[in-house]
């Protein structure tokens, strides 16, 4: 019973961490950019990236991005260079 007892707080305590890294409103992420075949947005940064190999080059956006940014614990909108986050 105790080892049952302990296995379900376990597993209440890991639900509570994860529900708490999200955020209050939920996940944010919209995009309404311009992207050449082969493009993506990365979802924590807000930029512009494409894979090169093994290497992958990322620049601004050319529009406005709304993310999440783990980093900062905070939702961000990117519109080219500029950014504003806010928690």
């Amino acid at each position: 019973m105790q080892r049952f007892a302990l296995a379900a707080l376990c597993a209440l305590l890991s639900a509570t961490a994860a529900l708490a890294s999200v955020p209050r409103n939920g996940p944010v992420f919209s995009a309404h950019v311009k992207l050449a075949p082969g493009h993506y947005i990365d979802r924590d940064t807000g930029l512009d990236c494409e894979d090169a190999g093994a290497l992958t080059a990322c620049q601004p956006p050319d529009g406005t991005v709304r993310y999440f940014d783990p980093a900062q614990g905070a939702a961000c909108t990117r519109a080219g260079a500029a950014v504003l986050c806010s928690n």
